[in-house]
């Protein structure tokens, strides 16, 4: 693809966008978009009474260089469309979804077969993020609707935040009634290196509760996501050895040296325990 033809066909994408919308999908505040190198369209599509800032275009990242791509420029993520974890981040943090190769076949076609075959490609591609979408952040909400990706972003913010907020008070709750509720009360017998199967310490990833328990507890209930439900960690067999997590401040008590995996400080590494 020389640039005579990448040029021609960011000249028709205004168009292709266009013709995108149809029952399920509606395409507002389609803008041209050019900075550093990237070049397309900016658009806002509408499904089922929610938002979401697309792009459409080429990108700077040379492993793009013969493709159009379809994704979600960086300055428009938010915290929901960081759930996603199936995007592709190029050299300059932007979302891509997919990308189309635009190849000697593609430029053989005539005007208006180019811009039914990319208009339906981006149509797919629309309803399969919107889908992702709900499936990592749960329903659409209502108010976001006909708000600009500027103000989408802030909610999502302030919903992180209190999410965060929530995490906290959950992990010390928790933790609370760990150690001074159950670790206290313990007898030998439950300790994992009794010899009879024993407790496990569980924890969860999302928002940091702690339990003793013979099997894998149920998912429900927990504050950081009503959804998806707790992703229960099994840390180690509960027994009479303190450790603690100097990252999340967690406190346990087990046989051995628990799993790193399961910590709410969400660092690369996991849980940092410390033998007290």
């Amino acid at each position: 693809m020389d640039n005579s033809q990448q040029t021609k066909l960011c000249d028709s994408l205004n168009g292709i966008i266009g013709a995108v919308s149809d029952k399920k999908v509606t395409v507002d505040s389609a803008n041209a978009y050019e900075s550093n190198g990237i070049k397309g369209i900016r658009f806002i599509a509408k499904i089922k009474e929610q938002d979401f800032p697309f792009f459409v275009g080429f990108l700077a990242d040379s492993k793009y260089s013969e493709h159009l791509v379809f994704g979600v420029l960086k300055t428009d993520v938010t915290d929901g469309i960081n759930r996603l974890g199936n995007l592709d981040d190029d050299a300059d943090g932007n979302k891509i979804q997919e990308k189309y190769r635009l190849n000697e076949k593609f430029f053989a076609k005539d005007a208006e077969s180019q811009k039914t075959v990319l208009s339906k490609w981006i149509n797919e591609q629309i309803q399969a993020f919107a889908i992702l979408y709900r499936m990592k952040n749960g329903s659409p909400s209502k108010s976001n609707a006909g708000k600009t990706p500027e103000e989408i972003a802030e909610i999502e913010a302030k919903k992180a935040e209190r999410r965060e907020k929530t995490k906290k008070v959950a992990g010390m709750i928790g933790k609370f009634i760990w150690s001074q509720m159950i670790a206290p009360h313990m007898h030998s017998s439950l300790f994992g290196g009794s010899g009879d199967g024993g407790l496990h310490g569980y924890v969860c990833s999302r928002c940091g509760l702690c339990v003793k328990e013979g099997r894998k507890p149920e998912v429900h209930g927990c504050s950081e996501s009503q959804v998806a439900g707790h992703d229960w960690i099994d840390l180690a067999p509960v027994g009479n050895i303190n450790y603690h997590c100097s990252k999340c401040d967690l406190t346990i008590q087990t046989s051995r040296m628990p799993e790193r995996r399961g910590c709410t400080d969400k660092g690369v590494q996991g849980h940092a325990w410390k033998k007290l």
